[in-house]
């Protein structure tokens, strides 16, 4: 993973959209970088765990509740 390298505006954009969508180590993965970096990152940027269980629901999951309310069980759901 690369240390202190610098975040080009593609990272950090990929960071705004994602956080709260993937796990911090696949954005860590992406981004080529250690998690605690990307914490560190998502801090500086004001994006934090009150940031993910506030985030909007994108047009894909209200899609996938829409056709799946009362088919499932929450054991089955799709995991994130």
């Amino acid at each position: 993973m690369g240390y202190n390298k610098d975040w080009a505006p593609a990272d950090v954009e990929f960071l705004k959209q994602n956080y709260g969508k993937l796990s911090p180590k696949e954005m860590a993965t992406a981004l080529n970088r250690s998690r605690d970096c990307v914490y560190k990152r998502a801090t500086k940027m004001g994006l934090n765990a009150e940031t993910r269980r506030n985030k909007q629901w994108t047009s894909e999951e209200l899609f996938w509740l829409e056709e799946h309310w009362g088919l499932r069980s929450l054991n089955s759901s799709p995991k994130s």
